[in-house]
């Protein structure tokens, strides 16, 4: 769902309403009178491509979001028009997803209100897409060396999977030059699945671990991303159906996993 002009929404989770504001919060540090446009629900093409649609000619200073994820390719392309735009992001519940791997770490500045949550849950450069591409390149390099050598089932993959392939290596390049542009690493978005997979599926980070993965201008709580700040949070209950996982800094600055 998108709605362009939405003051407030309800979101149902687990049969639990949970109300969402998007007022700003003197905790983060936001300028009050900013002005501030909100982009709520699915991200796809239809609602990113109506959205900016209706902000042609607008000038405003910051992009409201709340946002559960979606499509890669439309997330991408709305993350380069708020970085083209020189604008700040906030966020007044959750970003989640493509939401989170895109469009938040595109904004200037980054504001999470107090309860808000950002969570990762992978990218097009994790390893089940990377070992699915290698797969089909190897084939590929097989059928140069010796096209008679392929048997049956190997032609037809190659032939069933051309059009995935070349759509998910344009969204490799296209991702690699987005984070790229901003100087952020995307391995942020594989924390929670690489070098271990964690069951939780969706995690967050502290702001410490945000800034080593170069996000930075992030207005929070202090103890944002910390696991009382989880387990105080009403968006909870949506962000971490398998149980919470954030990630912080140890004493030594090294990355260490949290979970409940």
């Amino acid at each position: 769902m998108h709605i362009s002009t939405l003051s407030a929404a309800i979101c149902v989770a687990s049969g639990t309403l949970i109300a969402i504001s998007d007022a700003s919060t003197a905790e983060t540090g936001q300028k009050p009178n900013a002005k501030i446009e909100w982009f709520y629900g699915a991200i796809d093409k239809t609602s990113v491509q109506a959205f900016l649609t209706k902000m042609a000619g607008k000038k405003i200073e910051r992009l409201g979001i709340n946002s559960q994820g979606g499509d890669v390719d439309a997330a991408l392309d709305l993350a380069n028009w708020v970085k083209e735009h020189n604008l700040d992001v906030q966020v007044s519940a959750f970003c989640m997803s493509s939401c989170a791997n895109y469009i938040f770490t595109a904004g200037k500045n980054k504001y999470i209100n107090s309860d808000a949550l950002i969570i990762w849950h992978g990218s097009i450069e994790q390893k089940n897409f990377r070992e699915s591409q290698t797969s089909y390149e190897a084939l590929v390099e097989k059928s140069r060396q010796d096209e008679t050598s392929l048997t049956v089932d190997e032609r037809n993959y190659l032939e069933e999977r051309r059009g995935k392939y070349l759509a998910l290596a344009a969204l490799r390049v296209k991702q690699t030059t987005f984070f790229k542009s901003i100087q952020v690493d995307e391995s942020i978005t594989r924390l929670g699945q690489e070098p271990v997979k964690y069951p939780s599926g969706n995690w967050t980070a502290s702001l410490a671990v945000m800034s080593k993965y170069g996000i930075t201008n992030v207005h929070a709580d202090a103890n944002y991303g910390q696991p009382d700040y989880i387990q105080a949070s009403k968006f909870k209950i949506i962000a971490f159906r398998r149980g919470a996982l954030t990630f912080d800094l140890n004493e030594q600055g090294e990355l260490i996993a949290l979970s409940d």
